[in-house]
C-alpha cells in the first residue's frame, strides 16, 4: 500500500512540475517588466543583505571541515561531558549552526552524518535546529526594520531563541538525538582528501550563487502573488511574505492590519520559521544524503508557533 501511495505521488508530482513549467513560461511572456522588477530586486538584496552576511562564514565552515576543526570541538566537549557522548557532539553542533545561521548549518549536519556521528533519524532532528537566522542577520539586517522599541526587540530574540533552545533540550532528553559511534575521532572524508583551497572557493561559491537563485525565484514568486492578491488580504500577505523571509520582511513589517501584539508574533513565527526559500536551500546541501525534509518542516513549523505565542505574551505583560 505505501508503495502504491509512492508510486501516485511521483506521477501525479511529476504532471504538476509539468504544468507548473508550462504555466511559469507563459508568465515569464505576460508578466515580463513585472518579473525583471522583483527577479532585480531579489537579486539586489541577495548581494548587499545576503551575500556579505553568508558567503564569509560559508567559506569558513568549509575551511573548518577541510581541516577537520569540528572533530576537535567535539573531542573537547566529550571530555567536558563524560558518559554523554550524544550530548558531546550534538551540543557542539548546535553552536556552530547557530552561530553560522542557515543554511551553513546544514554543512555541518552532512558533514557530521557522513561521518557517522549521527544517525540518520538524529541528522533530521538536528537539521532544523541547526538551521536557523544567524545572530550577525538579525542584527544587520532584521534589527533595523523591526517596528517596535529596544525592550521588546530584547523580548523578540528570546521568543526567537528560547523555544530553539527548548526544544533541543527535550528531543535530547526523549533520546531522539543519538550518535553512532563512541569513536568522535573524524576521519578524513573523500572528498576533503583531494581536495585543495581552489576548490573550498568553488564549493563555497555553489551555495551562494544557490542561494541567490533560490533568492531571486522566490522574490517573483512573492511579487507576483502580490500584485494578485493586492492589500485585501492581510492573512494571504503573511502567507505570501513566508516564501522568502528576507524578502518579506519588509512586507510584514509594513502591513498594518494587524494589531501589536499580533504583528509582533508573526514577525517572530515568521523569522523562526525562515520561509520556504531557506527549506529549499538547506535541501539542496543535504540532498545527496537523503535525509528527509519532513522533520524539518515539522519542528519548524512547532518552534514557529510557539515564538508567535511567547512574543505575544510577552508583549502582553510589558504592555
Amino acid at each position: 500500500m505505501k508503495k502504491k501511495s509512492v508510486n501516485f505521488m511521483r506521477k501525479y508530482g511529476k504532471v504538476l512540475c509539468q504544468i507548473l513549467c508550462i504555466l511559469a513560461f507563459f508568465i515569464l511572456i505576460l508578466c515580463s517588466d513585472d518579473v525583471c522588477r522583483y527577479a532585480a530586486k531579489g537579486i539586489s538584496v541577495w548581494a548587499f543583505s545576503v551575500l556579505p552576511v553568508l558567503l564569509p562564514f560559508i567559506i569558513l565552515a568549509r575551511f573548518w571541515i577541510y581541516y577537520q576543526l569540528p572533530g576537535l570541538f567535539f573531542d573537547v566537549f566529550r571530555r567536558l561531558l563524560p558518559g554523554k557522548p550524544s550530548l558531546s557532539v550534538s551540543l557542539p553542533l548546535l553552536l556552530l549552526g547557530l552561530s553560522s545561521g542557515f543554511p551553513v548549518g546544514a554543512v555541518f549536519i552532512k558533514y557530521t552524518f557522513e561521518n557517522g556521528l549521527l544517525s540518520k533519524e538524529s541528522a533530521e532532528e538536528m537539521l532544523p535546529l541547526c538551521s536557523f537566522v544567524s545572530p550577525m542577520f538579525l542584527a544587520g539586517y532584521i534589527r533595523p526594520g523591526f517596528p517596535f522599541s529596544k525592550i521588546l526587540w530584547r523580548l523578540f530574540v528570546l521568543s526567537l531563541y528560547l523555544p530553539l533552545l527548548l526544544t533541543f533540550v527535550w528531543k535530547t532528553r526523549k533520546g531522539r538525538i543519538r550518535n553512532c559511534s563512541k569513536n568522535i575521532t573524524i576521519k578524513k572524508l573523500p572528498d576533503t582528501e583531494n581536495s585543495s583551497v581552489r576548490e573550498i572557493w568553488i564549493a563555497s561559491l555553489e551555495i551562494i550563487l544557490t542561494i541567490g537563485i533560490y533568492m531571486m525565484l522566490f522574490t517573483i514568486l512573492i511579487g507576483l502573488s502580490l500584485e494578485c492578491i493586492g492589500n485585501n488580504l492581510p492573512v494571504l500577505t503573511v502567507l505570501v511574505s513566508n516564501l522568502e523571509i528576507t524578502s518579506g520582511y519588509p512586507y510584514l513589517v509594513a502591513e498594518n492590519a494587524f494589531s501589536n501584539v499580533c504583528k509582533g508574533g508573526i514577525l517572530a513565527g515568521s523569522i523562526s520559521f525562515g520561509g520556504l526559500c531557506t527549506m529549499a536551500q538547506v535541501y539542496s546541501i543535504v540532498t545527496d544524503t537523503k535525509l528527509s525534509m519532513k522533520p524539518y518542516f515539522r519542528s519548524k513549523t512547532t518552534t514557529a508557533a510557539i515564538s508567535f505565542a511567547l512574543f505575544a505574551a510577552l508583549y502582553t505583560l510589558c504592555s
